[in-house]
């Protein structure tokens, strides 16, 4: 009987630590990006466009983290969506800054800013510093 327990229980409390290692990722993610588009505007700004063009594949990088994320979580196809054009937008900024095209990469944050607003009406609640995945 214990062990029908057992073998009943191990495979939720396996699937429930992956679940929360990938939700605890899935935060440091997104704890990065401000950072990332931070220093992202800010060579933008001094015309650095090999400094801004890695600040934008650190952000292209994450965002196929979270692409992936969402992937497996399911049942959020818009917000596969949303990841998917936050890279498009990433991968434009470093080719135009490294181009040293920055009106347009300034134009191209915008677009990388107006999908994660996107994702975080849809997806996050609660209040600063206690966010949460919907």
């Amino acid at each position: 009987m214990r062990v029908n327990v057992l073998v009943s229980i191990t495979p939720l409390l396996v699937a429930g630590i992956v679940l929360a290692q990938s939700e605890s990722d899935y935060q440091n993610w997104m704890k990065s990006n401000p950072v990332n588009v931070g220093s992202l505007n800010k060579n933008i700004a001094a015309k650095d466009g090999a400094a801004a063009a890695a600040d934008a594949q650190k952000v292209e990088a994450t965002f196929k983290q979270v692409e992936e994320f969402w992937k497996k979580r399911g049942g959020a196809d818009d917000a596969v969506n949303f990841a998917m054009k936050a890279q498009t937008a990433a991968a434009a900024i470093a080719k135009d800054a490294a181009a040293g095209n920055f009106d347009q990469a300034s134009a191209d944050v915008k677009s990388l800013q107006a999908n994660c607003g996107g994702c975080h009406m849809a997806h996050r609640e609660g209040a600063a510093g206690s966010f949460k995945i919907k």
